[in-house]
């Protein structure tokens, strides 16, 4: 069963963009998109985020898209092609301080990094979290221990790969930004993953694997320190 809702349902699509007469709406509102897509290029340094995950990781992809939507609010997603090339596709929202014409801070621009980041990144974790998937299913059995009211998220393998790509981010936070922007943003967006979505010992989670990487080895990967992420979650005698 495709999961692609616009295949699945392209007549129901196609029949809508006839009768809304959509061709020409877009055509009116173009140099708005087209200055929304701008904006985003010249915050969101796609080539350097590429870049670092390959540094970090073994998969290799020959493009990435991004496709902007203001109509998505929060639902961000991605996904992989590979027909004539092997790419990573992203569906976002458009940031506030781009439709709203604001000034972008240094912490604008990490959040803007975090939303692309927190998804680019599952197509990099998700594969290495492929080859330890009996020992996340033992460290994270009793999911109430490390979930509560996460939309999804139901299996051990799902709610680990989540922690993993949000601390990756943080990861890339530390590594990017001013002690100043880190310290804002990490503590933030640490919150939000607790408080908000419910992952509640991402903080601590976040922390360890910060420290983690910082004593890492010259030679160490993020892949090599999953057997530790993991020791972790088992260490939390949670149950």
């Amino acid at each position: 069963v495709s999961n692609n809702l616009f295949k699945k349902n392209r007549k129901l699509v196609e029949d809508f963009a006839k009768e809304s007469d959509f061709i020409s709406f877009y055509t009116a509102y173009e140099p708005l998109y087209t200055g929304y897509t701008k904006r985003y290029i010249q915050t969101v340094p796609i080539g350097e985020m590429w870049e670092w995950m390959e540094s970090q990781f073994p998969d290799r992809y020959d493009g990435y898209k991004i496709i902007m939507s203001p109509l998505i609010s929060g639902y961000h997603n991605t996904f992989k092609t590979y027909d004539s090339v092997k790419e990573t596709v992203m569906v976002i929202n458009v940031p506030r301080p781009i439709i709203n014409n604001t000034e972008i801070t240094d912490e604008d621009q990490a959040n803007m990094i975090r939303t692309v980041l927190t998804e680019i990144d599952h197509n990099y974790v998700n594969p290495i979290s492929d080859d330890w998937k009996r020992e996340i299913r033992s460290a994270l059995l009793y999911l109430n221990c490390w979930k509560s009211g996460a939309l999804g998220y139901n299996s051990p393998y799902e709610t680990f790969n989540e922690y993993m790509t949000w601390a990756v981010f943080s990861i890339y936070l530390k590594e990017k930004f001013s002690a100043k922007t880190f310290k804002v943003v990490n503590e933030l967006q640490a919150d939000f993953m607790a408080d908000s979505r419910g992952f509640i010992k991402f903080r601590e989670f976040n922390n360890y694997l910060l420290e983690r990487y910082v004593t890492k080895t010259q030679n160490e990967k993020i892949p090599d320190l999953y057997s530790d992420a993991i020791q972790w979650f088992e260490k939390q005698n949670c149950n």
